[in-house]
């Protein structure tokens, strides 16, 4: 089963603990079963109690790469798949599926996302579908202004889907079921290459670039993140927030932690960059690469630890066992050079006139995470 190590915050589970590595999607159920996509390997679980099971193409499965999950209130699971549209299935049986022949534009799926008013929308390399009742009602596509492949949905409380493209960020109103506007580098956007977003308890939209980092839409307002504010990350694959109002990104390359208040204060010119931590493989995981393009690649469960899905297994981490600031320490002065010229204590030094240049030697000792040390 899962396990914390002492001072490792991060349980890895992935093939070592009779899990799949190829982590694609991940969902949960009432019961608080992790429910994941894996490629090639069909549906897995795990339970609470920790117990473990699978279904795939023997149990009904139509294809064994599972691409896109939701679960629905009464916890029928839909699981969308590379190339065998989409399974439903209740107390872990496939029950039916649906594919081209039954309406849909293609049988590869991306994205699955229920709304508030219970209708689902399902993103496929076709166009977008909706379905009320389990019954497709109507097709959106080119025509429509989904040119390109939709890979993440999210929703606004103000009735507005958010979908993240190759071609940009569209927005769809739910109730007059058309596009208001794609959002793309024209507008400010780093990239036009869109993999995830998250709208949080205020309405604003954060903006996951695969490889342009983060941005910030309030309203009419488009911020963007630069190099220069700190944020560690590039690649936004998934964005999830704590119950402590932490925001974690996953991406091609790492996982890090940033408040929401510190990234609020660098959109409104208040502070000039943030504090983040950076997780590494020191920290529990094995594989700090989350791959997304899909929804979604992470999850908050309900006992508030953070799940996701990496190249080598699901990685959970409790937030209560991170320190909520990084460690502050008092710089060491080691040595002070004038002219390359070693001086005398560091305890009262005294720089003769006419010094071209000063050389300080410093360091801030620390046994842990030296990467994320600030002074």
């Amino acid at each position: 089963g899962l396990f914390l190590a002492d001072n490792v915050p991060v349980a890895p589970f992935g093939d070592e603990e009779g899990f799949p590595d190829a982590t694609f999607v991940l969902a949960e159920d009432s019961s608080g079963t992790i429910w994941a996509g894996v490629e090639g390997r069909g549906l897995w679980w795990k339970t609470p109690k920790g117990d473990v099971g699978a279904v795939d193409t023997r149990d009904g499965l139509p294809s064994g790469s599972v691409s896109a999950l939701m679960i629905g209130p009464d916890d029928t699971i839909w699981a969308g798949t590379f190339n065998g549209g989409i399974a439903w299935l209740k107390d872990r049986q496939v029950i039916d599926t649906v594919t081209v022949e039954d309406g849909l534009p293609s049988n590869q799926v991306a994205a699955i996302h229920r709304d508030v008013a219970g209708n689902v929308w399902v993103a496929t390399s076709g166009g977008v579908v909706l379905i009320r009742d389990r019954e497709i009602t109507r097709v959106f596509g080119a025509d429509e202004g989904f040119s390109s492949m939709v890979r993440f949905i999210s929703e606004s409380p103000t009735g507005t889907l958010w979908m993240s493209t190759d071609a940009g960020l569209i927005e769809f109103s739910i109730d007059r079921q058309e596009t208001v506007r794609t959002i793309t580098e024209a507008d400010g956007l780093g990239s036009n290459i869109v993999a995830s977003t998250y709208v949080d308890a205020e309405g604003v939209v954060w903006i996951g670039g695969r490889n342009s980092g983060l941005a910030r839409l309030d309203g009419a307002t488009l911020f963007v993140y630069e190099q220069t504010h700190r944020l560690g990350i590039d690649s936004i694959m998934g964005i999830v927030e704590d119950t402590d109002g932490y925001f974690w990104f996953g991406g091609r390359r790492r996982v890090v932690r940033i408040s929401r208040e510190d990234l609020n204060s660098v959109a409104k010119g208040i502070t000039d960059e943030v504090t983040s931590r950076q997780f590494t493989t020191r920290d529990g995981f094995r594989s700090t690469r989350v791959p997304g393009g899909f929804k979604q690649p992470m999850l908050v469960h309900t006992s508030g630890e953070i799940w996701m899905a990496t190249t080598s297994g699901l990685a959970v981490v409790d937030p209560t066992t991170i320190p909520t600031q990084s460690e502050v320490g008092e710089v060491r002065i080691e040595a002070v050079r004038a002219d390359e010229t070693l001086l005398g204590s560091v305890q009262q030094i005294e720089v003769p006139a006419a010094t071209q240049s000063v050389e300080i030697d410093y360091s801030l000792p620390s046994l842990t995470n030296a990467e994320d040390l600030r002074f």
